[in-house]
């Protein structure tokens, strides 16, 4: 059955996938001590901006899973389509970065399973559970999506603060589960529980919230615009000063760290939202060009390290590298921006390449965007 296509929701995903190469590329530079601070201001400022990235990745996988499935799911062709369309290519893209780079693992299936054959990879290892954990998920959605206002504000309010705990508590209970279940403290089980779901989930309900009430969602959106922008502005302040801590000697305990980042990646989620929805509006080639980043952020999700690391490669055959690092991050990152989305293009020309590459081919707009209609996958 089509349904009506959620062209902001494309948008968001471009943004989102925009903030992964931003940490993966400026974020690395900024972190670096060596630094000068007047520089580090001006990149940790950025990279602060993209940090919401991952839960804005879970938000939409939320919003695009329940919108297709809520009426009715075929788990035999859910669990084919994601085997096909994300296992499979994540399996053959950690092979290639194995040849690529030389690594050597010792047990391919568990670092296949931690999504730890490269650093980034650990987000499609996250995303797999919540695939396969999700028949089960959204029958309990749609209980909840029944159940009486009480009872959602009661589960809200429980989950709120149970997901805090969780997450505030991250390091501690991957140790002890680790120690319990083996009796010591395992590298690759704390691994394998560090990138678990539960500590995802709470982006992941706030999906399922907003699709529930779509239409109210986008009216509140449109009618607290100015207080979404307030609030993203004075939330980014702290998050700003907890990702310069290492520089400025203020430091913030841990309890506040884990309220800011939570707040501040829900409000940057509503706050981009917006924006998209701003855009959508311009009618404009922008919004053509998001659609194209946003139909190739999965496969370019997959490879986007292996084109930073190129282009570093060939910069750095010109460009002696000095401690001033805004030029080559900034550079790399713009450039990667760009190539990405067409270098996954290109691949998509390839025979089975959605299979091998995770990336189907763009077609564009066929029609009017008010009048576009698709059943939306993830």
């Amino acid at each position: 059955m089509n349904k009506k296509r959620l062209v902001e929701l494309e948008l968001i995903r471009a943004f989102a996938f925009m903030f992964i190469i931003v940490q993966h590329s400026i974020g690395g530079y900024s972190l670096d001590l060596k630094e000068p601070f007047s520089n580090a201001v001006i990149l940790r400022f950025i990279y602060t901006i993209s940090k919401p990235a991952v839960p804005m990745f879970i938000f939409i996988s939320a919003v695009s899973l329940y919108y297709t499935y809520k009426d009715c799911i075929n788990i035999k062709e859910f669990y084919k389509k994601r085997l096909f369309n994300i296992v499979l290519p994540y399996i053959i893209c950690s092979f290639i970065y194995l040849l690529v780079f030389n690594r050597k693992v010792d047990n391919l299936f568990i670092s296949l399973l931690n999504g730890n054959i490269m650093f980034h990879l650990w987000y499609v290892g996250a995303s797999v559970r919540i695939y396969l954990a999700f028949p089960i998920i959204l029958f309990l959605l749609n209980k909840l999506s029944k159940a009486t206002r009480k009872i959602n504000l009661i589960f809200i309010s429980t989950f709120t603060i149970v997901s805090y705990i969780l997450i505030e508590n991250k390091d501690l209970i991957n140790t002890s589960i680790s120690s319990m279940v083996t009796g010591k403290s395992i590298f690759s089980l704390k691994e394998f529980m560090s990138i678990s779901p539960i500590y995802l989930y709470f982006y992941f309900i706030a999906g399922f919230y907003f699709i529930l009430f779509y239409d109210k969602t986008l009216e509140y959106i449109i009618k607290y615009k100015n207080l979404i922008i307030v609030l993203f502005s004075l939330l980014l302040i702290p998050s700003y000063l907890i990702i310069m801590e290492d520089r400025i000697n203020f430091y913030f305990n841990d309890y506040s760290k884990t309220a800011i980042r939570i707040c501040f990646n829900i409000i940057s989620i509503f706050f981009w939202y917006y924006i998209s929805m701003s855009i959508i509006k311009t009618k404009n080639k922008l919004v053509d060009i998001l659609q194209f980043i946003s139909h190739y952020s999965f496969s370019g999700y997959l490879y986007h390290v292996l084109i930073v690391n190129y282009i570093a490669g060939v910069l750095y055959s010109y460009y002696t590298l000095t401690d001033n690092y805004i030029f080559p991050s900034v550079l790399f990152c713009i450039l990667t921006i760009i190539i990405a989305p067409i270098v996954c293009h290109l691949l998509s020309f390839i025979p089975y390449s959605k299979y091998i590459f995770g990336t189907s081919r763009y077609k564009g707009n066929l029609n009017k965007r008010e009048s576009l209609t698709r059943k939306l996958e993830i």
